[in-house]
This record gives structure tokens, C-alpha cells and sequence, in this order.
């Protein structure tokens, strides 16, 4: 039984770019209008609200719990609803998901301008430039086949992230390994193999298996987004980018890495 990539061209089904500050939060959740109004970027995402999350207060008369507004999301959304493009300030990181990758060089010129506003934005908050800590990117490939009756290695060759145990375990089974590159910055891996029903519990429909790569880059000496953060941002995502690359080519069949495009830029 073959797979099919969950996009035919390529098998990307999300990417998320996600930028972390120092320790210091924003004083306050940002808000729509602290974007500039003149950036067709930001103009891009249409809808918009806040998110809460659960705050908790002690004093005398015991512990209190509440929701506060925490952050702004801002968001351009599929007919279903679901969001397409997502941009998401927190007090103490900002994050770009899309549903909808197509190229990287589209996606990363999106992600980079919403990343860079962002950046900017939440710098007039505190009113002083903002301190990056670290960096993450998010990359989940699937592949589809029509039933659990599937051959494996059509799509995955064993190696060290993909054990020869799980080519033989049924059609359900997870592997998943970390490490730290030697290169500096120091980058966390994180890999995820899934091998699931498209639809929960629904075993006797079509089934998928996603790569899931996680990684996290920590920056020795934090650097302060200014007028050079979109470069700056460029050079360390690009470098990630090309390491997700290696990492699914890495698993994959050779007949399926060209398929997808591994050998170009995508």
C-alpha cells in the first residue's frame, strides 16, 4: 500500500517559527493597535483576540484563582474556521504558525514580517529593545495511505531514528529520539514518528504517519532585536530550515525525499 505526501507536491502540514525573549515579560498584553497601522503585513491576519491564562492569587484570606488576558492572537482563517496563518504574542515569546505551506522562501518572507512587527511592537511596550533568548521551529510532514494494510517501507527506511522494530509491530507504533548538534549556536533535536488513523479510533479507514521535528536554538549571548533582527532572524531559521531537511531526507525513502523535493528548496 503506498502513501501519499499530505500536500501531493510536498508532505508539510504545519510549520511553526517561534522567537523567546528574556526572562523580563511585557508589562501588558499587546494589542491590535499597537501594530503599526500603515504595515500591510500585519494587515494580512484580519481577525484578531486575546487569550487568557489562569492566575492564581494568595493573601489573607486564602488562594484565589481567576483568568487574565495574557497575549494577542492575530489570525486569517480557512472557510472552516480553522486558522491558516496565525500570529501569537505572549508576555514572553511570539509565535507564527501556518497551515498552508506552500515554498519555504513564501512562508519564511511571511513568518519573517510578522516575526520582525512583532519584535518591534513588543519593543515600544517595554520600551526598550527586545532581548532573544532562543529560537524554535516546528516542521510536522504526513503521509496518507488508505488503509492500516500499508507497507512501511514504501515510505520509511530503518535507521537510527526509525528502528527496525516498528517495520514489523502492526500498523499502529511511535519512535522519537533527541540530541544536541555540535554546531554553535547549541541546537536541541527533537523527533517524533506517529503512525496513526487519519480519523481517532476509526482503525478500518485511511492511515497516516507524521515526522514530527522540533528544534531549539539557544543563544549563548542573547541578542537584541534592532534594525538587523529580520537578517538576523533569516540567518539562524535558515539554518534550521536546512537542518529539517537532512533530518527527513534522513527517514525517508529515496524514492519519496525526491518526490517531496528534499533535493531543492522547499
Amino acid at each position: 500500500m503506498e502513501f501519499t505526501p499530505h500536500n501531493g507536491k510536498h508532505a508539510v502540514q504545519r510549520t511553526v517559527f517561534a522567537v523567546f525573549f528574556s526572562e523580563t515579560p511585557l508589562s501588558r498584553p499587546l494589542t491590535k493597535s499597537d501594530f503599526d497601522k500603515a504595515s500591510k503585513t500585519i494587515s494580512t491576519l484580519p481577525g484578531s483576540r486575546s487569550f487568557q491564562a489562569i492566575n492564581i492569587e494568595i493573601n489573607e484570606d486564602g488562594p484565589r484563582q481567576g483568568t487574565k488576558d495574557t497575549g494577542l492572537q492575530l489570525f486569517l482563517s480557512e472557510p472552516d474556521g480553522t486558522p491558516a496563518w496565525l500570529l501569537q504574542v505572549a508576555p514572553n515569546h511570539i509565535l507564527v504558525e501556518c497551515r498552508i505551506y506552500t515554498r519555504w522562501e513564501y512562508v519564511w518572507q511571511l513568518a519573517q514580517s510578522y516575526l520582525s512587527e512583532a519584535i518591534v511592537a513588543a519593543g515600544q511596550v517595554r520600551q526598550s529593545p527586545i532581548s532573544i533568548t532562543r529560537l524554535e521551529l516546528v516542521v510536522t510532514d504526513r503521509f496518507e495511505t488508505s488503509s492500516s494494510k500499508y507497507s512501511l517501507s514504501s515510505l520509511l527506511k530503518p535507521n537510527i531514528m526509525v528502528p527496525q522494530k516498528v517495520f514489523g509491530s502492526g500498523p499502529a507504533w511511535h519512535a522519537h529520539l533527541g540530541w544536541y548538534d555540535e554546531k554553535q549556536p547549541r541546537t536541541l533535536h527533537n523527533v517524533n514518528l506517529d503512525a496513526k488513523p487519519v480519523v481517532d479510533k476509526q482503525e478500518d479507514g485511511p492511515w497516516q504517519v507524521e515526522i514530527m521535528h522540533f528544534q531549539r536554538m539557544l543563544l549563548d549571548v542573547p541578542y537584541v532585536g534592532g534594525d538587523t533582527v529580520a537578517a538576523d532572524l533569516e540567518a539562524r531559521f535558515f539554518r534550521m530550515h536546512h537542518e529539517n531537511k537532512s533530518v527527513v531526507s534522513s527517514v525517508l525513502t529515496e524514492e519519496m525525499s525526491r518526490q517531496i523535493g528534499l533535493l531543492g528548496d522547499h
